[in-house]
């Protein structure tokens, strides 16, 4: 199948300049749309779980719609911003321990946790998870309400 990035308008995500918060930003609002819930830990200016900012490490359970986001967007990243990520893909149930455990115990092992939406609020309830709104992230116009309303 060919890349759709060539059909894609000049404006877009695949021309713009990337930066390691806008691909935190990017890696959030597009997993929220695709139906599961990110979680952001240590994002902005803080460094990274391996303790700079020339690493990110993403956590997330195997799952065909993250697909884009592994193949395009985290490779595009790593070569306009020279920052390497570490893009940790498990099955379901292992990833929901790791997910767990590494939240509960503030262990740092993780930048960005992809999760399902169904787990939210447990982590909610553990406080692991911290709210988009309060970070200060915008909801993306392009991304149907009822996606994000999940």
């Amino acid at each position: 199948m060919a890349r759709r990035e060539k059909d894609v308008k000049s404006e877009s995500i695949f021309s713009r300049q990337l930066t390691r918060r806008s691909v935190l930003k990017a890696g959030l609002v597009g997993a929220a749309g695709f139906g599961v819930a990110p979680i952001l830990e240590a994002c902005s200016t803080s460094p990274s779980s391996s303790g700079s900012t020339n690493k990110i490490v993403i956590g997330t359970f195997q799952d065909n719609a993250m697909v884009p986001f592994r193949d395009v967007f985290v490779k595009r990243f790593q070569s306009e911003t020279g920052i390497k990520v570490q893009y940790n893909e498990t099955n379901y149930d292992a990833w929901y321990q790791n997910s767990k455990n590494d939240g509960l115990h503030k262990t740092g092992a993780y930048d960005i946790y992809v999760m399902d939406d169904n787990w939210v609020p447990e982590f909610a309830a553990g406080k692991v998870i911290q709210s988009l709104d309060k970070l200060g992230f915008k909801v993306n116009p392009d991304i149907l309400a009822n996606g994000l309303n999940q």
